[in-house]
């Protein structure tokens, strides 16, 4: 007895081995893929290319480019004009008021007088370096011709900058002849590991070194005088408007703390007559 061939009436019979076609594949036979719908593989990097090449068809109008060109120009001369009154505002001569009950240290030979103003924050690095490098040419000039060098202190690192300032004055008052010492104390306490440069610590220390009482220190620092002479200060160095610390000024003059710039400077103006160069 022969058993009927199950195909036998099929109009596409296939091999009993060959798999069902699935959901994906079309009427034919064959599988709806991306690449037989484009005619080419859609592999992930051909469409990340396609991604960038649609955001490249924009194009700014061209109507549009007059009013970015004249707006890049308005901010590229208002960015110029605003250096160039910063650099004029800072290389501007000041006449500085008189700073004789400030600390300060001088040289008294010869007929034309020198005065320069070194404006310094306590807490700052660059204001220890800058008196560093200047000493030993200050020393060197005072030896030679007249010429002051006045210590401005104006502390914008916060308020134990404001105690070291005020200790700075203090000191000098009852130590003139050691206002160097006491202006490179003063900036390296900040670096000093023995010293809490935000506490008592500080005038203790300061005080010790100057062989002086620490609560003299104390009162002289804590009293309304010393917080109106801080105060003036710094409107002194606000009226300035300059961004740079240190901040020397020779004669009236801003000038680099480049201690042979100073050297050169002061030389110079020793050869003037009195009352030429902001003198």
């Amino acid at each position: 007895m022969s058993v009927p061939d199950p195909h036998a009436n099929d109009p596409h019979p296939q091999r009993p081995d060959t798999p069902d076609p699935g959901p994906e594949q079309s009427q034919i036979g064959q599988p709806q893929t991306e690449e037989t719908q484009t005619g080419q593989p859609q592999t992930e990097e051909t469409q990340t290319k396609q991604a960038p090449a649609a955001a490249a068809g924009w194009k700014l109008p061209v109507w549009a480019w007059p009013t970015v060109l004249g707006v890049l120009a308005v901010l590229v001369g208002y960015n110029t004009l605003q250096n160039a009154r910063r650099t004029a505002r800072e290389n501007a001569v000041v006449t500085l008021p008189a700073l004789s009950d400030h600390p300060h240290v001088s040289g008294t030979r010869g007929a034309v007088p020198v005065k320069a103003a070194l404006f310094l924050d306590p807490g700052c690095l660059n204001c220890l370096r800058a008196v560093s490098e200047l000493t030993p040419v200050l020393q060197d000039l005072m030896t030679r011709g007249a010429v002051t060098l006045t210590f401005v202190w104006v502390p914008q690192s916060g308020a134990q900058s404001v105690m070291a300032a005020k200790a700075a004055d203090c000191l000098w008052n009852v130590r003139k002849e050691a206002v160097l010492d006491i202006t490179r104390q003063v900036l390296s306490a900040q670096d000093a590991p023995e010293v809490a440069w935000a506490g008592p610590d500080l005038l203790n220390t300061l005080a010790k070194r100057q062989h002086l009482p620490a609560q003299v220190l104390g009162d002289c620092v804590n009293s309304p005088a010393e917080t109106r002479r801080v105060a003036a200060d710094l409107a002194l160095y606000a009226g300035l408007q300059v961004s740079r610390m240190p901040a020397l000024y020779v004669n009236g003059r801003p000038l680099s703390t480049d201690p042979e710039a100073f050297r050169t400077a002061v030389q110079y103006l020793w050869t003037q007559p009195v009352g030429s160069d902001g003198t």
